[in-house]
C-alpha cells in the first residue's frame, strides 16, 4: 500500500518555465550560484525542480514502501527513519520480507479476502481489510523475516475455522495465533486429522497460541491435537478437546518443547491428556490444567517415554484440577516427570501413576 507524501515536485508540467538540461548544464550559475542583481525566473524554477523532483521522489519512495505518512513538518530524524524502514522492506520484496515492528494480521472467515487486501484491519476500507483463511495466513508468515518482532494472527470473530494447521514459523521472532483470553471455548480451530497427524502441527520456530480451542473431532489412534517437533509452543487460556482413544491433547516429541501457561483445559477420554516422547519437553509455569468431563486416560493423564521430560516451574504452580479415571502418569524408557515436589497425587486419575525402564517421577 501506498501512504500520503506531502513532498511535491516543483514545475513538471509540459511547457514549464524552465531551462534545457542542455542549457542549464552550461550555465555559469550552476557552479557559482545567481548574483546580486535581478534573478532569471527561468533559471530559479530550473534549480527548484531539479531539487525538488529528486527530493519528491525518494519522499514517493518512502510513501509506497514505508510504515506510514510521509509529511512535511520539519522532522529530520522521522524522515530518515521512514526511509530507512521502506529501503529495508522494498530490498525484502526481492529477498526474504522483513517484519518493520510487532504487527497484527486480522482474519475474518465473512468479509475476509485472501486476494484483496492487505491485512492491516479487521474492517474493511479501501485497500484495508482482513484475509479470509488461516491457512493463507500462515503460508504468508512462513516467508518473513520476524527479525525480533511478534506476528499475530488474530481471529476476528467468534466461530469454529475449520482444517488442519502445519505451522512452519520462521525462527526470527514470535508467531502468536489469538482469540480471546477471556472467551477461548468460542475460537475453535477444529477437523480430523489422519494417522501419526495433529490439528495444529508446529515444526519449526517459536509459536504462541492464546485464546482458542483446538478440537480433534475423530481422529484415530495414532492422532493429537497440538503437536510440537523441533519448535517451540506456548499455550496461554487454551481448551484442547482430544478424539476418544486418540494418542494425546497435546504432544511433545523429537526436539519439540511445549509450554502450559494458565488457563489450559483438556477434554476428552484420550490415552494421555499430554505426552512428552523422543526428547519432547513439556513445561508447566502457571496453575495446573484442569481435566474436564471426567475423562479416561488408557496410559495416565501424563505420559512420558523414550526421553521424554515433564517438568514444573520452581514457584507458582499448582497441581492439575478436575476429576479422571485412570493412571496418573507414566514414565518409561528413560523419562522424567519432575513435579518439583508436587506429590503422587499432582495429576488426576484413579489409579496410582507408574514408572519402568528407568523412568522417574519426582
Amino acid at each position: 500500500m501506498s501512504f500520503n507524501n506531502d513532498f511535491k515536485p516543483f514545475a513538471i508540467a509540459a511547457g514549464a518555465n524552465v531551462l534545457s538540461p542542455s542549457t542549464w548544464a552550461a550555465d555559469p550559475a550552476l557552479s557559482v550560484g545567481f548574483q546580486v542583481g535581478i534573478a532569471s525566473s527561468t533559471k530559479a524554477n530550473t534549480a527548484i525542480r531539479q531539487a525538488s523532483f529528486v527530493s519528491a521522489m525518494i519522499a514517493q519512495f518512502t510513501a509506497d514502501n514505508g510504515p506510514g505518512n510521509v509529511a512535511d513538518n520539519g522532522n529530520l530524524s522521522a524522515l530518515e527513519t521512514q526511509f530507512e524502514a521502506a529501503l529495508i522492506q522494498y530490498l525484502s520484496s526481492f529477498y526474504q520480507k522483513i517484519l518493520l515492528t510487532s504487527t497484527t494480521f486480522y482474519i475474518d472467515q465473512g468479509i475476509g479476502s485472501d486476494t484483496l487486501y492487505d491485512v492491516t484491519s479487521d474492517t474493511i476500507s479501501g485497500a484495508h481489510g482482513p484475509w479470509a483463511t488461516l491457512t493463507h495466513a500462515l503460508t504468508v508468515m512462513a516467508t518473513l523475516n520476524l527479525n525480533g518482532n511478534t506476528a499475530t494472527i488474530q481471529l476476528a470473530n467468534p466461530g469454529t475455522y475449520s482444517g488442519l494447521l502445519n505451522i512452519r514459523a520462521p525462527s526470527s521472532g514470535t508467531l502468536m495465533i489469538r482469540g480471546d483470553p477471556s472467551s477461548q471455548s468460542s475460537y475453535i480451530i477444529s477437523g480430523t486429522p489422519g494417522g501419526v497427524q495433529g490439528v495444529v502441527t508446529v515444526n519449526s520456530g517459536s509459536v504462541e497460541l492464546t485464546g482458542i480451542t483446538v478440537e480433534n473431532i475423530s481422529g484415530p489412534a495414532l492422532s493429537w491435537g497440538i503437536e510440537a517437533s523441533n519448535s517451540s509452543v506456548t499455550l496461554t487460556n487454551v481448551t484442547v478437546a482430544g478424539a476418544t482413544s486418540s494418542f494425546a491433547n497435546v504432544l511433545a516429541e523429537v526436539g519439540g518443547s511445549i509450554t502450559l501457561g494458565s488457563g489450559i483445559i483438556f477434554s476428552g477420554s484420550t490415552n494421555s491428556a499430554a505426552c512428552a516422547q523422543h526428547g519432547g519437553v513439556i513445561n508447566q509455569s502457571g496453575s495446573g490444567p484442569t481435566v474436564s468431563g471426567s475423562p479416561a486416560y488408557a496410559t495416565g493423564a501424563m505420559s512420558a517415554n523414550s526421553l521424554g521430560v515433564y517438568a514444573v516451574a520452581a514457584t507458582g504452580v499448582t497441581a492439575w484440577s478436575g476429576a479422571a479415571t485412570g493412571h496418573r502418569y507414566s514414565a518409561v524408557l528413560n523419562s522424567v516427570i519432575n513435579t518439583n515436589g508436587g506429590g503422587a497425587s499432582f495429576f488426576p486419575g484413579s489409579v496410582a501413576g507408574t514408572t519402568a525402564t528407568g523412568g522417574q517421577y519426582i
